[in-house]
């Protein structure tokens, strides 16, 4: 066994928090949004109506 010691240490650590379920859109509104879940819709760019 001759590995270095970066041979064994994890690539990557990460830590997702739980995303509670809420309201879910249709599916052209998901592809409309680029989101199926409402509350993560968080457009960049406003609206002009």
């Amino acid at each position: 066994m001759n590995q270095t010691i970066e041979q064994n240490l994890p690539l990557a650590a990460i830590f997702i928090e739980r995303q509670p379920y809420g309201t879910l859109y249709n599916l052209p509104e998901a592809l409309r949004n680029g989101t199926v879940f409402a509350n993560l819709n968080k457009p960049y760019i406003k609206k002009i109506r």
